[in-house]
């Protein structure tokens, strides 16, 4: 029987590279401007306007325990639609790589070889190396569970 083909977003944060399931993936933008929100999470980046849609931008490199670093014109910003909840969410990275189309064999599920680790689901096998590739749904859910800067929470 034939394996079914899964597209990954091959992308470079901090000069490592990752992988974002293409299903996922509304869309790739070059970087602009992120308007900081007043807050002290060290998951939320920030928000972009997306075509009159604000769009909350999700740290990576915080995330991945990276520096932090400016935003520069050959930034990319991941739009991603994951989780089920139709919003979407955006991540800034270096540069997008590739799209790159892998058998489901090509993937090794990380929970089973790193109990705890919640970056990643899985690793990919590319023709020059391994590639983690990230939990978008546990990335978005952590986003989502963390505190709401109070000049947000306005009542109704």
């Amino acid at each position: 029987m034939e394996q079914p083909v899964r597209e990954i977003l091959i992308v470079e944060i901090g000069g490592q590279r990752y992988g974002l399931r293409a299903s996922e993936v509304r869309e790739l933008v070059r970087a602009v401007a992120i308007q900081p929100l007043p807050s002290d999470s060290t998951v939320i980046e920030g928000v972009i306007d997306v075509r009159g849609v604000v769009v909350p931008v999700l740290d990576l490199r915080a995330r991945l325990h990276l520096p932090s670093k400016a935003v520069e014109p050959s930034d990319h910003l991941v739009i991603l639609e994951a989780g089920g909840s139709g919003r979407p969410m955006a991540v800034r990275v270096d540069r997008a790589i590739e799209l790159f189309a892998s058998d489901a064999a090509a993937l090794e599920p990380v929970h089973d070889l790193l109990p705890g680790w919640e970056d990643a689901a899985e690793v990919v096998r590319l023709p020059d190396g391994l590639v983690p590739m990230l939990d978008l749904r546990g990335l978005i859910a952590t986003a989502r569970s963390a505190p709401r800067p109070a000049t947000l929470d306005r009542a109704e």
